[in-house]
């Protein structure tokens, strides 16, 4: 009985706890799309569908915050050691299928905040300008005509998980 007892209130705290951050109320994606809105959206004014863009990127590039590196990193945009402006001095993360450094973030509010900086670098202005006039598509091809992502088909799969997710 007192087995049962424990194992039922494990199950109870699966369902109904786990699923929320301890102590802040909101689930995981809650908490990114906060993190996206608070880090990216808000400072550098972009609109309110940005965020879904945004979203489906993040979606996109830790496999539905699923990936094996996801918990350490809380790189919500996959950013390489070398990617962007001035060299990453922080903490990284070596992922041998893809031979990369990631970089290690405190929490994924630093992840979005290193995002919207590169997203002032020169080489992202066009993907900065999409954003800010609010067309998803089109951040997505000049993301992937800055060089964001070494994938060829990189905006075509953002799009797709854009449907799917934002």
């Amino acid at each position: 009985m007192f087995f049962a007892l424990i194992v039922g209130g494990f199950l109870l705290y699966l369902v109904a706890v786990a699923p929320r951050e301890l102590g802040t109320g909101m689930t995981l994606k809650e908490k990114i799309k906060d993190a996206i809105q608070q880090g990216i959206v808000e400072p550098l004014r972009l609109p309110p569908s940005a965020l879904g863009a945004l979203y489906a990127q993040a979606v996109l590039e830790t496999g539905d915050f699923k990936a094996r590196y996801f918990p350490t990193t809380n790189s919500l945009f996959n950013r390489h050691k070398g990617s962007g402006r001035g060299e990453w001095t922080g903490r990284t993360y070596y992922v041998s299928a893809g031979d990369a450094d990631i970089r290690i973030f405190t929490d994924v509010y630093q992840s979005a905040r290193d995002m919207a900086q590169l997203l002032t670098d020169p080489r992202y202005n066009q993907a900065y300008l999409a954003l800010r006039s609010g067309n998803p598509e089109a951040y997505f091809a000049a993301l992937q005509e800055a060089g964001f992502s070494t994938q060829t088909t990189y905006a075509q799969a953002l799009q797709r998980t854009y449907r799917d997710y934002a």
